[in-house]
């Protein structure tokens, strides 16, 4: 695999970006933090997408590009003679991501995981083989050297993959161990199958004397049932006769009952009869009240009309005197308002000379109130200066000659005494000018008090001049309310007065008006009594007809009567016998039912026989189940017992081929890149480094730091060139992500130098470091510099031919 190409757009800081990868060495510098490391990360990210990524995909996409813009990678790279394009992109907001592959400039895959998949064929091993392969790092060649042996075989295994089969080891024994724990929990389920058949044999058995004894059952129902149908169908004739007999009593004593009731009703009726014959010779009695009730009603209808009419002359001579004593109240009123509306241009006058008063008043309240407030601003304004001066004399008294002048900031000196003498002359001054303000302010107060009294005073003045001239122009109002008052209360007058006299004279007698009531009340009281009488004997007719019927009922009720207890004595019913054969039914009946109940407990006997039996049977199929379960997982432990030997035999065996080959790989790799200095080198069985020199056996510990540092440096190459030949893929180029660590200058010259000889192995040597002094040192520089917004770009240089 050859890097041809790199592209990026939006890609983690680079907006836009776009490199080609030359033979040898390329040296990649910038400061921390520019993005050096994701530029050679992108190559992995084309490659296998976000599996690489070390931040989720929305970090991917370059920070402040719009959501429509795309974060793409496009790698370009030969293999085996075919040029290969691999384009990767996150698009919109919620960075979808897309893929695609073309070989030769025609498209072999689309679609993440079409492209992923054809990228792990076609380089023959997933991410984390690509990353161990390409990428070497600092802390990696570190681990060489620094971890003890433990920690050290822990690192290489995982950059060899071994540890992956140690993974499958444990995933092994913790199957081992479920297998185990299944089988030992099956085992603890498992019946005895022999003892179950017994009881199964026993319960079978038991079933068959059942169903004899079900059969016994059956036999005795079926008579029973016989006997109770015949039992029954005598009965029922009895029963019969039964309710015959109880019919025909229910109508004896219906009838007996008829009988009474129409006897009965035939006396009362009779009773009626002959009270209705007594009351004849009393209604001839009453019917002379009859004929005068008529004369006594005229009479008192006159009566009452009379005595209407002295109430309503008693209640219209009481009018007259009422309007009479109002319409003199209303003269009597009228000629005080009209003498009181006189005053009305007098009152005017004076409202007129009180208003202009109280606004001249006003003005002079609001002259002495602007004075008082001058003389309080200027008290205010003087007792402020005193203050002010006040607090000069006695900081300049504090601090004597050195005071500081508040204006000129300059020190008093010799001028103290006379600056202090003239402060305090000016103090007095004010003083003095306080004394004379007070008293005046004090004099315009008092002022100002007496001239808000007397407008006061004017003011309630005006108020009462006002409230007589409404008084006054309600009296008009109510002038003309009494004179249309007066005018209609004349009319009512004259108005009473005829109906008085239309009313005329004539007497009233209470005491003949009570007498023709008492009268009334007699008369009504007896024609009442007669009408009830007559409407009494009208009904005589009616009444004979009615006794008449009832005698007819009577005679044909006895027959009736006498054909039914005929009929009861021919029936013959005795209810004792009735009573007997009724409880022998009623055994019977009992009998049948507890011996279906019977059959019912041996149903219910067989039902739960069955239950148990198929209990039993299904117990037997379970136990052989987990006999044959448990012959399975026997079996299965055995297996996994086999493959945890295996899987230990052949890391054993994979560690044994991997040292030696390793070994191999690093002592050439050291040989090309120390110029055959050192050609000799072994790895122990802790991966701990042996280098001959002059043909003497030495440990790391006993060469520079700078020989260390390539000697770790070949086996972490070793390494990737071992994995890279099981995939069985061509690579040709090796990132190595800041491997100087603090080298001096010197050793990191040594290794530049040793890594120029790898030119056979690796045509592209791609070096990451932070480290400036460097780039004089390598065939192609690429310059990752931050811009002035956060994004960065990438400088090509070539330093020398």
């Amino acid at each position: 695999m050859h890097l041809v190409r790199l592209e990026l757009n939006n890609y983690r800081r680079f907006e836009e970006a776009e490199v080609e990868f030359p033979d040898g060495v390329v040296g990649i510098i910038g400061v921390n933090g520019a993005g050096k490391s994701s530029l050679v990360e992108a190559i992995a990210w084309a490659l296998y997408g976000n599996d690489l990524a070390r931040s989720s995909k929305e970090e991917i996409r370059r920070l402040g590009a719009s959501i429509n813009e795309v974060c793409r990678v496009i790698l370009d790279f030969e293999m085996n003679g075919d040029n290969y394009r691999v384009v990767r992109e996150l698009k919109g907001a919620s960075s979808t991501a897309d893929a695609a592959l073309f070989v030769n400039g025609r498209p072999q895959a689309r679609g993440v995981t079409a492209t992923s998949a054809m990228i792990d064929k076609t380089l023959g091993m997933d991410w984390k083989s690509f990353l161990v392969s390409f990428f070497a790092r600092q802390r990696e060649l570190n681990a060489l050297t620094e971890y003890q042996p433990a920690k050290r075989i822990e690192v290489l295994s995982r950059l060899l993959g071994i540890e992956r089969i140690e993974t499958a080891v444990k995933k092994l024994r913790q199957d081992k161990r479920d297998s185990q724990t299944k089988l030992t929990t099956t085992q603890s389920f498992l019946a005895d199958t022999n003892q179950l058949q017994q009881q199964l044999q026993v319960k079978q058995k038991e079933q068959l004397d059942l169903k004899s004894q079900m059969e016994e059952q059956e036999l005795k129902l079926k008579i029973a049932r016989s006997e109770l149908t015949k039992f029954n169908q005598e009965f029922d004739l009895l029963k019969s006769k039964k309710d015959n007999f109880l019919r025909l009593q229910k109508e004896a004593e219906v009838k007996q009952s008829q009988l009474q009731l129409t006897e009965e009703q035939t006396a009362v009726l009779q009773n009626e009869k002959e009270e209705i014959l007594e009351l004849i010779p009393l209604q001839e009695e009453l019917k002379p009240y009859l004929d005068g009730h008529s004369h006594l009603q005229s009479e008192l209808v006159e009566q009452e009309k009379l005595k209407q009419k002295v109430a309503t002359r008693k209640s219209l001579d009481e009018q007259i005197q009422a309007h009479r004593n109002l319409i003199e109240q209303d003269q009597k009123r009228l000629r005080e308002l009209e003498a009181g509306l006189a005053q009305k241009s007098q009152l005017e006058k004076e409202l007129g000379q009180a208003l202009q008063k109280l606004a001249g008043l006003e003005e002079e309240v609001e002259g002495g109130q602007k004075q008082h407030n001058l003389f309080s601003a200027e008290e205010k304004s003087l007792l402020d200066q005193a203050k002010k001066l006040e607090q000069q004399l006695q900081k300049i008294e504090e601090l004597g000659p050195d005071s500081v002048c508040d204006r000129c900031l300059r020190p008093l000196g010799k001028d103290f005494n006379y600056i202090r003498a003239h402060i305090q002359e000016e103090l007095d001054k004010l003083r003095t000018s306080i004394k004379a303000v007070i008293p005046e302010k004090e004099r315009q107060f008092q002022r100002i008090q007496k001239l808000k009294s007397e407008r006061d005073q004017n003011q309630k003045q005006k108020e009462s001049f006002q409230a007589r001239l409404k008084q006054l122009e309600q009296s008009v109002q109510e002038i003309n309310n009494l004179k249309q008052r007066i005018s209609q209360s004349n009319t009512n007058l004259d108005n009473f007065r005829r109906a008085y006299q239309e009313l005329g004279t004539q007497p009233y007698d209470s005491e003949v008006h009570q007498k023709l009531q008492a009268e009334l009340q007699l008369a009504e009281k007896k024609k009442q009594e007669y009408l009830q009488i007559s409407e009494k004997i009208k009904s005589l007719p009616q009444l004979e007809r009615k006794l008449k019927e009832f005698s007819l009922r009577l005679t044909i009720l006895q027959q009736e009567s006498e054909k039914i207890k005929t009929s009861l004595n021919k029936l013959d019913f005795d209810s004792t016998d009735f009573h007997k054969k009724e409880m022998e039914l009623e055994q019977r009946r009992q009998e049948l039912h507890q011996a279906e109940l019977g059959r019912k407990d041996l149903h219910y006997s067989e039902l739960n026989l069955g239950a148990q039996i198929k209990q039993f049977e299904e117990k037997i199929k379970e136990s052989q189940l987990l006999q044959k379960q448990i012959r399975e997982l026997q079996e299965q432990s055995q297996y996994l017992e086999r493959l945890d030997l295996l899987l230990v035999n052949f890391k054993v065996h994979l560690i044994g081929r991997i040292r030696p080959a390793l070994s191999a790989l690093t002592k050439s790799l050291l040989s090309e890149m120390t110029e055959g200095k050192y050609s000799e080198m072994e790895l122990d069985d802790n991966y701990e480094i042996f280098i001959y020199d002059n043909g003497q056996k030495f440990g790391l510990e006993r060469f520079s730091g700078g020989e260390k540092d390539l000697a770790n440096l070949c086996l972490r190459l070793a390494i990737s060139l071992l994995i890279t030949q099981s995939a069985g893929t061509d690579f040709s180029f090796i990132v190595l992500d800041e491997i100087f660590g603090s080298q001096d200058q010197q050793r990191k010259e040594n290794i530049l130098r040793a890594l120029g000889n790898l030119r056979n192995r690796f045509r592209q040597i791609i070096l990451i470091t932070h480290i400036d002094d460097i780039k004089d040192q390598v065939e192609t520089l690429w310059q990752v510099i931050e811009n002035p917004d956060g994004t960065s770009r990438v400088e090509t240089s070539i330093p020398y031919d």
